[in-house]
């Protein structure tokens, strides 16, 4: 589950490209782990893991001379909001990694942008327009056919769909961030409530791992901080319009890793339901593009 640090000069090559895809490789590498880890610890001291070594991987960085200070945000309660946030994610969404596959976890995951629509109406005032609301009602009608609701309905299907919601309301609060404050600010703050909560929840659910089961963890943190770095390197050279298709890329990886390592093949209804999700996400992209390149010309439309 993944952070998009504004602030960057975006370049107009494609080198990005490459960049997101290799970072969304990272992040289901991180999945897989979390998968293994599963077997041995609690999903809390997973993430508190997760979260701790992710940072001691950053934090050489902000030891560099052109990053001092750095670490002083200007609005510290907005960023401890979106930590807390991001913590709640990763606790659901890993969670979700304990029941479900790699392929089903991630196609429910991808409805954080249709609910983003949603949020970004309700809490920022944006207008939508009937095509964009048909899109998101049609991702919906697909997240649906992934989770089937009736009378075998899975309920650890609601982890990776809570987590979806947390992630689109920690996205609304990083565009708040990303005007705010320095993105290397915003990178050191990113997993401080998650360690601290963590930590604390470790009094009640820590044991010890075995060797191998702290290796997982620091490789764990290795490729979140990998995918991260990547990810941020992609979107300062190439444009965030450019790149977001490309995020779905994670499913395609999830689908294969669970395959190869886990032997999990998805079924045809979560192969449909995510074709579906995708193909409402990327219209919903294709539209805000498009509306962003018309206000760009000068010619203001309404937002549809």
């Amino acid at each position: 589950m993944t952070d998009l640090p504004g602030g960057y000069v975006r370049g107009t090559d494609h080198s990005g490209i490459l960049l997101l895809l290799s970072a969304t490789f990272f992040f289901v590498c991180t999945n897989v782990v979390i998968k293994f880890l599963s077997e041995e610890m609690t999903v809390f001291q997973i993430t508190w893991g997760r979260m701790v070594f992710h940072w001691v991987v950053f934090l050489p960085l902000f030891f560099l001379p052109k990053h001092r200070g750095a670490t002083r945000p200007r609005r510290p309660t907005l960023q401890i909001i979106r930590s807390a946030i991001l913590f709640c994610t990763n606790t659901l969404f890993f969670s979700s990694l304990f029941y479900l596959t790699l392929a089903t976890s991630a196609s429910i995951m991808y409805a954080g942008p249709l609910v983003l629509v949603i949020l970004s109406h309700l809490f920022l005032g944006e207008k939508v327009g009937p095509r964009r609301w048909s899109a998101v009602a049609i991702g919906l009608v697909g997240i649906a056919i992934i989770m089937r609701p009736g009378d075998d309905f899975d309920l650890t299907m609601l982890l990776p769909l809570g987590a979806a919601v947390c992630y689109a309301l920690y996205q609304l609060v990083t565009r708040a961030v990303a005007a705010e404050d320095d993105p290397f600010t915003t990178m050191f703050w990113t997993p401080v409530f998650g360690i601290v909560a963590a930590s604390v929840l470790m009094i009640f659910f820590w044991h010890n791992p075995s060797a191998t089961g702290w290796a997982w963890l620091v490789c764990c943190g290795f490729t979140a901080g990998a995918g991260q770095f990547l990810l941020i390197a992609a979107f300062s050279r190439s444009e965030a319009s450019l790149l977001a298709p490309f995020g779905y890329s994670t499913l395609l990886w999830a689908i294969l890793a669970g395959i190869v390592i886990f032997e999990n093949y998805p079924g045809a209804m979560t192969l449909v339901g995510a074709t579906i999700v995708v193909s409402a996400g990327l219209y919903i992209w294709w539209r805000e593009r498009q509306i962003s390149h018309s206000k760009q010309d000068g010619k203001l439309i309404l937002r549809v």
